[in-house]
């Protein structure tokens, strides 16, 4: 059985490094280890859907891409809208 997946519902630090912002995916793991508990929520519940929105702003190029790899089409281009009025990076849009 895989390990559910939960939705940051406020930034997450360790110590004084942000680790998540809220809308991120934290894995279980990272959650317990952390004692997270009361900043997320389980992945596909109300509670998640009401975290913010992904923002691109403050992500590495590798956050946002792996992001994107499961996102829909709408959402795709809502990030990458964000991205083009933020900081543009061409490794992300690809012109």
């Amino acid at each position: 059985m895989t390990e559910p997946t939960f939705i940051a519902t406020e930034p997450l630090f360790i110590g004084t490094a942000r680790a998540h912002n809220a809308g991120d995916r934290v894995p279980a793991e990272n959650v317990e280890r952390h004692g997270w508990q009361d900043q997320v929520a389980r992945e596909g519940t109300k509670a998640a859907g009401a975290a913010a929105p992904f923002d691109p702003t403050g992500k590495t190029v590798a956050d946002v891409q792996a992001y994107l790899a499961d996102a829909d089409e709408g959402e795709t281009t809502r990030v990458l809208d964000l991205e083009r009025a933020g900081a543009a990076r061409v490794t992300l849009l690809g012109q």
